[in-house]
């Protein structure tokens, strides 16, 4: 009986220690203004991921998002 028990406990800690599946995307948000704080439409921007070097380019909408 100790034996099961023992049995029981062990997979259950190494069941839940076990590491989760983790993602390597990221969302970003933002809006390109000027000094005066108006929207810049069309405006090129290019990201890189220091960790990765992934790169991601977009332009900004009409409103600067």
């Amino acid at each position: 009986m100790i034996r099961r028990i023992t049995l029981f406990v062990f997979c259950l800690i190494t069941a839940l220690s076990t590491p989760r599946a983790q993602s390597n995307y990221a969302a970003v948000s933002g809006a390109v203004l000027d000094p005066h704080h108006r929207p810049i439409s069309g405006a090129h921007v290019h990201i890189t991921a220091g960790g990765t070097g992934a790169e991601r380019e977009v332009d900004s909408n009409a409103i600067g998002f």
